[in-house]
């Protein structure tokens, strides 16, 4: 059933209340002046007195959901009260709910009879009212809206618009002369209008012979003259016939005056002025603008307001209701001072409205950030995400096939895609994979590894491509190739030994199956058999062996005898842990919790888990708790506290810790500015083989920040890195040889290690190797392969390059 808005409500409810509309009852000023709350209880006894505007805006703040929660049933009522007193706004909201959301025939006679009200209020009003409800009127009677109802009644609006021309109204007579001309056909013949040239010919020369130079068509014509002396340059010229248009009433010339004035420093005030009168007679565009600025302003009571109201305003392009639709449910969301996060909320406003890519991705996000889901949210979940990804978003696409491939949600075997977005997934991870993109060279050498969905199964291929994934910067797959590269051990295993520990594992000896499994999986005495070595571990474990549980775990997680799985690789964690394991597994199992790998996410019970094992000194748990703390992640924000765990793991030597030790001081977040302190824990991470810290001590060198000023020394670091792969170092590289700094200009060199970047998945060296050959620096000047470098920026997720192919589009 098609989303529909009928009408202006707030332009109509003012020319309709005349000087009385526009003072008010008590309520109405508190709620005209963005006081929601205080407004909610004033309205009520003026309602209950019978008062029209109050049960009126009553009914609008139940079906917001603004003061109150929302009660559309609730809404309702007032709203048909307010109706009842013919109060043409309430008429048009009756019209609006029950047309779109009505179930029944009888719902949708009141809404049509609603609608017929609205317009002969516009027929009582003076100049300048607009047809909207005629307009809207008009098109139910021919079946333009909700054929479920099979309202299709030619020949009452034929009717209609005759009478309305009758009164002067050029518009419904041309619509007249219109429909006589195409007829209207219908088995039913009740539901049928022949066409008819006399009529055709003689309507339209009474709209021919009518007045065009009313309020309702001379905005529309200045604002056209308007658009064409901005479009000439002649920007103050263009603002006094908008200003001339607007006073008219016309909305879209509101509108773009208050676009032009607020782009103007010294006349903001009168560009808010106009785009509030524009939001005030129901303009989308207005509504989201407004939004935004009150967003910006802290505002978020009212920015919301204004969000939602966009979502069902006039003037309203689906670009437009979608993009209130997703602010909306941000904000919900996120929550804000003076407006508490609310996320059932948030997904109720996308689920019925969100249609681009963007609005199903958020969706997703959302459906999976609720407190409590269940099979069914993770399939719509998926749903919307699979969705998002057909429709072109990128992130989309790496987010589903991530999370389809490595089963990351406890409930996601259950959800399967149709066979033809099967393979199209297949050919995303085949992409990104050959983009250079780790995540994509992890998931084709799972696939390629055991053979799925139409690849050949070779270990060969799955080596080099997981090695690949490893100098792109991929954990999982250094934790795959270890397994797959592990050296044969010192002690030889005997035939007869292996064949001893088969019989015993057969008769249920724990000891014996995990001793067959490790001799398959290094082919120890027994043919290597990846498989054979997952279902020893996984027999033992399931004798409540504890080594075996947390075994079955890894070989899960890194995809060993089978498929990756962290959802089963998390459920063995979960059983280790509770039969009691070292702290560090609890650490591990406290980061699945936080990232939701496997597991439903809870970031409070991660924090538990890592409180209890740094308090044992384990320092990726320490490390992980101050990450925690600092950023309010499961636990009040206490920067003072995370701080000091981040530095206990650091001086224990987790890596990541320095790291972001190092990052704290050189931005000055969390802790004092201090370039000297950041250069020593990026020294000890370097020290510990991090290129990330190598290449941030590179530029710190050329810099001269931290360090003494020295592009010998930055080279030398910078060189180091590169050749480990690390994409960074390679755009460093790439930036010195370009700039000349510290060595000689070499532009052909600066090529070549941006080419190095982008084939190792760099959205930026993709982007550089693009300008190269736009520019012809460094390169032969190619427009072709400009385009494929940058296509392949904006593949990996560069706005530059996106912005860049829209300026070369034809």
């Amino acid at each position: 059933m098609a989303s529909w808005r009928v009408v202006s409500v707030t332009l109509l409810c003012t020319l309709l209340l005349g000087t009385a509309g526009a003072q008010g009852t008590s309520g109405a000023v508190l709620y005209r002046d963005g006081q929601l709350d205080a407004a909610f209880r004033a309205l009520q006894p003026e309602a209950a007195r019978g008062d029209a505007q109050a049960q009126f805006l009553l009914g609008e703040l139940h079906y917001n959901g603004f003061a109150t929660p929302r009660n559309r049933p609730e809404a309702l009522r007032w709203y048909r009260l307010a109706a009842a007193q013919g109060y043409a706004p309430a008429q048009l909201m009756v019209a609006e709910m029950l047309l779109n959301e009505g179930r029944s025939p009888a719902e949708w006679r009141e809404g049509e009879a609603a609608l017929r009200g609205a317009a002969e209020q516009e027929l009582r009003v003076p100049d300048g009212a607009p047809a909207d409800a005629r307009r809207s009127l008009t098109a139910l009677l021919l079946g333009e809206f909700l054929p479920e109802a099979r309202v299709r009644h030619p020949a009452q609006a034929a009717a209609l618009l005759a009478r309305w021309a009758d009164g002067g109204d050029a518009i419904s007579a041309q619509k007249l002369a219109d429909l006589y001309e195409a007829g209207v056909d219908d088995p039913d013949p009740a539901r049928r209008l022949p066409a008819d040239r006399e009529r055709f010919l003689f309507w339209t020369n009474r709209a021919a012979t009518m007045p065009q130079d009313g309020p309702s068509t001379r905005g529309p014509r200045l604002t056209a003259e308007a658009a064409r002396l901005e479009q000439a340059g002649d920007l103050n010229e263009a603002i006094k016939v908008y200003w001339e248009a607007a006073d008219l009433g016309h909305v879209p010339a509101m509108l773009r005056l208050a676009e032009v004035l607020l782009a103007t420093p010294d006349r903001k005030g009168s560009g808010r002025f106009w785009l509030e009168r524009a939001a005030e007679r129901d303009s989308a565009e207005a509504n989201l603008l407004l939004g935004q600025l009150l967003l910006g302003e802290r505002d978020a009571v009212r920015a919301a307001h204004h969000f939602e109201v966009a979502t069902r305003g006039q003037y309203r392009s689906e670009d437009t209701r979608q993009a209130a639709a997703l602010a909306l449910a941000r904000l919900l969301a996120a929550g804000a001072p003076d407006l508490p996060a609310d996320v059932p909320r948030a997904v109720e406003v996308l689920r019925f409205s969100a249609r681009t890519p963007e609005a199903l991705n958020v969706l997703a996000d959302l459906l999976l950030a609720q407190p409590t889901w269940t099979a069914l949210t993770v399939n719509d979940a998926m749903n919307a995400r699979l969705k998002a990804a057909l429709g072109g978003l990128r992130s989309a696409q790496r987010t589903v096939i991530w999370d389809h491939f490595t089963r990351r949600y406890p409930e996601s075997p259950r959800w399967q895609p149709a066979a033809a977005d099967l393979q199209t997934m297949v050919d995303w991870v085949r992409r990104d994979a050959q983009l250079g993109d780790h995540q994509g060279l992890y998931l084709l050498a799972q696939l390629t590894l055991h053979g799925l969905h139409g690849i050949p199964a070779s270990e060969s291929v799955a080596r080099d491509l997981l090695s690949r994934a490893v100098a792109a910067g991929s954990s999982d797959a250094s934790l795959t190739l270890d397994y797959l590269t592990a050296p044969p051990p010192t002690t030889r295993v005997t035939a007869q030994q292996a064949q001893a520990a088969l019989k015993l594992a057969q008769d249920g000896r724990r000891d014996a199956q995990i001793f067959l499994a490790s001799i398959y999986l290094s082919g120890n005495g027994v043919p290597r058999d990846l498989r054979q070595a997952f279902r020893w571990t996984v027999t033992a474990a399931e004798g409540g062996d504890v080594d075996a549980m947390l075994a079955a775990s890894v070989l899960y997680r890194a995809g060993i005898g089978t498929p990756h799985d962290s959802a089963a690789a998390s459920a063995w964690q979960v059983k280790a842990v509770r039969a009691g394991v070292p702290p560090a597994e609890r650490t591990k199992l406290g980061a699945w919790y936080a990232d939701g790998i496997g597991l439903k996410p809870d970031p409070a019970r991660a924090v538990a888990l890592y409180r209890d094992a740094a308090e044992f000194n384990e320092p990726v748990a320490q490390g992980l708790l101050g990450n925690a703390l600092l950023f309010g992640i499961g636990v009040a924000v206490d920067t003072q506290e995370g701080v000091r765990w981040i530095r206990l793991a650091a001086e224990q030597g987790m890596l990541r810790a320095q790291e972001l030790l190092g990052d704290l001081y050189a931005e000055g977040q969390h802790v004092p500015k201090d370039a000297g302190l950041a250069a020593t824990w990026r020294r000890r991470a370097a020290a510990q083989g991090s290129m990330s810290a190598l290449t941030e001590l590179a530029w710190m060198a050329l810099d001269g920040e931290g360090l003494p000023r020295d592009p010998a020394q930055a080279r030398q670091w910078a060189e180091t890195a590169a050749a480990r792969g690390h994409r960074d170092a390679l755009l460093l590289l790439a930036h010195m040889h370009g700039g000349g700094i510290g060595l000689p200009r070499d532009p052909g060199r600066a090529v070549e290690y941006s080419r190095q970047a982008a084939e190792r998945g760099s959205a930026d060296g993709a982007y550089n190797l693009g300008m190269a050959y736009l520019t012809g620096i460094g390169v032969a000047r190619d427009l072709q392969q400009a385009r494929v470098w940058l296509e392949r920026a904006q593949a990996l997720g560069s706005q530059k390059a996106a912005a860049q192919l829209r300026r070369l589009a034809p």
